[in-house]
């Protein structure tokens, strides 16, 4: 076994991992939704391991494989019996690495694999319907809801969830067509069949403005079904006018991706970037080079202040002019979010900035402040108001931060804004090893 995602590895269990395992298994929602998957010491984790390596090759039992990411063991995947040629899918992700996506990766690439292995044309997912986590992680793999009420699980009578996962169920685009057009009137020539569809896009689509409308305007809970039934409608009419045009849905669809890969070949960016925040006391803008002057005086050229970042304090106002002189260009490429963080007043006091990336809405952010601005909030005020923006604005999806472990200031300044500690790590800064603290908040956290 040896599945490659782009960013794990799923591999099989060796006993070298049981010490991993059982520390992993110990943590509170294990506990709480897979008690039987906890195992309180080392040796009870090595015995259950020989167990399942010993299925790997006879099938007679649960497969579980574990999951790895940059070489680090960080949960594990498995399909288990529950009788008679069906099996259930499971899955946990270790306490420090949930949130990122790896759960929905790890079983998307798994379930093809052992399906095909178990030789099964379905697989069941099946977990208590406090567990949303897990509830989330089926839906995004392509799981549907088959029961919800009571049902035993792990041992007792509680409120539970039964999904289905079945290769090749979902209907192709143009055998839709097909069906949707057998309904639809031979009488009518091909004018009136394309004026007929635009006209029913334009009815069906008020049909579902009014359904949002009442939900928004009005406080009524969203009907959820009705607004699926008249979607439905709404691709009856796709059918109707792809049908009178003389080409298949799928080819509608096609050159829809092609007009978007066009428009956003990096993927879609808001177009928002870097814009003007305000909190109530502080103003964020774009850095312009006529600041050069006071950000040099105000921290680029203090040593204290560069000593826990990635570069050395200026030496000159002509440095700091250079620098902000490649910020200011910056900010005609995408993904550019980078504010110069000033008073009421317009005084420069700090900076802060998204320094990465991901293609899966993360983004890492970085900041520093002038040393006379440090302890009174305005490190914490700012950060909450630039995770705020790139959460509801930007589209981010999680923010990471990091400070070395010695920068005891800087944690307390993403703690206060929300950030949890996700890990730990040693990298080389500045020519010495040093202990670095990795944060996360997530777009619910707020």
């Amino acid at each position: 076994m040896n599945i490659k995602t782009e960013r794990l590895v799923i591999g099989e269990f060796t006993p070298d991992m049981a010490k991993a395992v059982h520390v992993a298994s110990l943590d509170e929602v294990t506990k709480r939704f897979l008690p039987d998957e906890v195992f309180e010491t080392e040796e009870i984790a090595l015995e259950v391991l020989n167990d399942l390596i010993e299925v790997y090759t006879s099938l007679d039992g649960p497969l579980v494989y574990p999951a790895f990411f940059e070489g680090s063991f960080i949960g594990y995947v498995e399909a288990v019996p529950i009788g008679e040629g069906e099996y259930e899918i499971g899955y946990h992700v270790n306490e420090n690495c949930r949130h990122r996506g790896f759960a929905t990766e790890f079983v998307s690439a798994f379930l093809p694999y052992v399906m095909k292995k178990l030789d099964v044309d379905k697989i069941w997912g099946i977990t208590c319907q406090d567990n949303k986590a897990s509830i989330r992680v089926m839906e995004k793999c392509g799981f549907k809801l088959t029961y919800k009420g009571e049902g035993h699980y792990h041992g007792r009578l509680q409120p539970i969830v039964k999904y289905i996962f079945t290769l090749g169920s979902d209907m192709k685009i143009n055998d839709y067509q097909k069906a949707a057009m057998r309904t639809l009137n031979p009488k009518l020539d091909k004018k009136a069949v394309l004026l007929n569809g635009v006209m029913g896009l334009c009815g069906e689509s008020g049909e579902c403005i009014e359904i949002v409308k009442k939900q928004m305007m009005h406080g009524n809970e969203l009907d959820k079904e009705k607004l699926i039934k008249e979607l439905g409608d709404v691709c009856w009419y796709i059918a109707e006018c792809a049908t009178a045009l003389d080409v298949d849905m799928s080819y509608i669809f096609e050159k829809n991706v092609e007009k978007l890969k066009a428009r956003y070949p990096e993927g879609f960016k808001s177009g928002v970037y870097t814009q003007p925040l305000e909190t109530e006391r502080l103003l964020l803008r774009r850095a312009e080079i006529s600041d050069s002057d006071r950000v040099f005086n105000n921290w680029t050229s203090n040593p204290k202040v560069a000593r826990y970042l990635t570069w050395d304090a200026h030496q000159s106002p002509a440095d700091t002019e250079e620098y902000l002189r490649s910020v200011v260009e910056s900010y005609q490429k995408p993904d550019t979010y980078n504010w110069l963080v000033t008073t009421r007043s317009g005084e420069p006091i700090g900076q802060i900035n998204v320094v990465k990336v991901t293609q899966n809405g993360e983004g890492v952010l970085g900041y520093c402040y002038g040393e006379k601005y440090w302890n009174k909030g305005f490190a914490t005020e700012a950060l909450v108001a630039v995770c705020g923006f790139l959460f509801e604005k930007a589209g981010f999806n999680r923010l990471i931060a990091e400070h070395l472990v010695k920068n005891a200031p800087s944690g307390r300044v993403m703690e206060k804004a929300g950030f949890k500690v996700v890990g730990q790590r040693k990298i080389i800064h500045k020519g010495v090893e040093e202990d670095v603290v990795t944060r996360a908040i997530q777009k619910e956290d707020l």
